[in-house]
């Protein structure tokens, strides 16, 4: 069995494994593992996307999970990630070239703790500690210098002197550095820290002040007239700003001219709706499963829908209902009818009715008189009830019927008689017999079932016809 690396994923050769291929093994090894993981440069394309790496146990191609220096190239709009791979320790160099000048954060796939920012157009190095994605460097030792002055746009001067500095920086020389006038400084940028500015009370609007010289917090500056602007004081919570025509003023709701709806206060499920005047109307909201609907000038809550408006104008079902029109603004209800029943038209309204079936059996002689014993069987492939029975004969004279039940997996060993004390009978002297009481009969029949038919007693019959009439269940 082949086993590999935790980190790199290097093919580990046991002790007798790799016959004849021992070389080519070990080769792949040293070229797709080591050498990539030591000095190996892999090309990662951004499209627009995250990019996410994976390890593989292929160790006969390059893989570039295991290159050292992974260089980013493509296209990015906004900031993008590169997942590396959680589960191994390993140091990469990531090269943000990603065309679009935007960061492009690192972390490990899963990983819990910060992503590192690489900067368009910087190399930083990073080390996967098995779960996150590390900086490489958190400390820098005394005594480091750099061979070329830090650039500005890198957070230094750009110089290596004090006065280079000062002139990359735009700052004269001299014993006292000043950063001259503001015409020339731009005033946006210049930072006054300490010290203060006398001479000055109140510039007025003429000079670019306001003429005041204290404020209240929240206030809202206006002009008016004069050459100092006016102060309005904030506003309660929740006031909105609108104008006089001349001022700016607070009020505490916006009317409908306005855009606003004139009200200042709701309860949960108020609906708005235009009445007259300058505010709109409130309906509260209705009672659990009320249906919104129009009273011509306004909206109202009614219980049900009538089927004047598309509805049935009933508000309750028992499970299995059906409605159907009779008359009148709602519909009426048809309760499900029993098990097995079926549903007929009565000319005016839908209607159950039982259905019944007919199970038929006839034992014949062919001539001579019928003999005591079983005389055969029925499978049953509903389920049904047994309501009545009917005996026919082929002449006068008597006979008793014994039906037996089984279900088809036990058949035929269990037969259990279901035609009780009063089972099917001519009497003697008859041609026929029928009886709807059926005292101590099992009349349920199941789908499957099997039924056997015994004459008990017979006297003169040839040809007998048992008909048992059912309903379905």
């Amino acid at each position: 069995m082949t086993t590999y690396t935790q980190n790199l994923v290097i093919n580990l050769i046991a002790t007798g494994e790799e016959t004849n291929t021992w070389g080519e093994v070990t080769n792949n090894n040293f070229q797709y593992g080591f050498e990539q993981a030591i000095v190996g440069r892999a090309t990662v394309t951004f499209a627009d996307a995250d990019v996410t790496i994976t390890t593989s146990t292929d160790v006969a191609s390059n893989q570039t999970f295991r290159d050292l220096y992974l260089y980013c190239t493509g296209t990015n709009t906004a900031i993008r990630t590169l997942n590396l791979p959680a589960g191994i320790y390993k140091n990469y160099i990531i090269d943000n070239s990603i065309s679009g000048s935007f960061n492009l954060n690192v972390k490990t796939t899963g990983g819990a703790g910060s992503s590192i920012a690489v900067p368009y157009g910087k190399r930083v190095v990073v080390y996967l500690n098995g779960v996150d994605v590390l900086q490489q460097e958190t400390y820098m030792p005394s005594g480091l210098s750099l061979g070329v002055p830090l650039a500005i746009t890198d957070g230094g001067t750009g110089g290596n002197t004090a006065a280079l500095a000062r002139s990359n920086l735009g700052l004269s020389s001299g014993a006292t550095t000043t950063v001259g006038t503001m015409a020339t400084q731009n005033a946006s940028n210049v930072a006054i820290t300490g010290g203060t500015i006398t001479g000055i009370t109140a510039l007025g609007t003429p000079a670019g002040g306001t003429g005041l010289s204290s404020y209240a917090t929240g206030d809202t500056l206006y002009f008016s007239g004069g050459q100092a602007l006016s102060r309005l004081t904030a506003g309660v919570s929740k006031s909105i700003m609108t104008s006089t025509g001349t001022a700016p003023q607070w009020v505490s709701s916006l009317d409908v001219t306005q855009g606003g709806t004139g009200l200042s206060s709701y309860s949960a499920g108020d609906i708005n709706y235009y009445a007259s005047g300058f505010s709109m109307t409130k309906l509260g909201i209705g009672t659990v499963n009320s249906v919104l609907t129009s009273s011509g000038t306004a909206p109202q809550w009614t219980s049900t829908l009538t089927t004047a408006q598309g509805g049935t104008g009933v508000s309750s079902y028992s499970a299995g209902d059906i409605t159907y029109y009779s008359t009148g603004t709602a519909l009426s209800k048809i309760n499900i009818g029993a098990s097995g029943t079926a549903l007929v038209s009565s000319g005016t309204a839908p209607a159950w009715v039982t259905q019944y079936s007919t199970v038929t059996f006839i034992m014949d002689g062919g001539g001579t008189a019928l003999t005591a014993g079983v005389k055969g069987t029925l499978t049953i492939p509903f389920a049904c009830t047994i309501s009545e029975w009917t005996l026919l004969g082929d002449q006068a004279g008597a006979i008793s019927i014994t039906i037996g039940k089984s279900t088809y997996a036990n058949y035929p060993g269990t037969i259990t008689t279901i035609s009780g004390s009063a089972p099917p009978t001519i009497s003697s002297g008859n041609t026929k017999g029928q009886s709807s009481t059926l005292t101590g009969w099992t009349s349920a029949i199941s789908a499957g079932d099997v039924l056997q038919f015994t004459i008990a007693s017979i006297s003169t019959l040839t040809r007998v016809t048992l008909s048992l009439k059912v309903y379905r269940t």
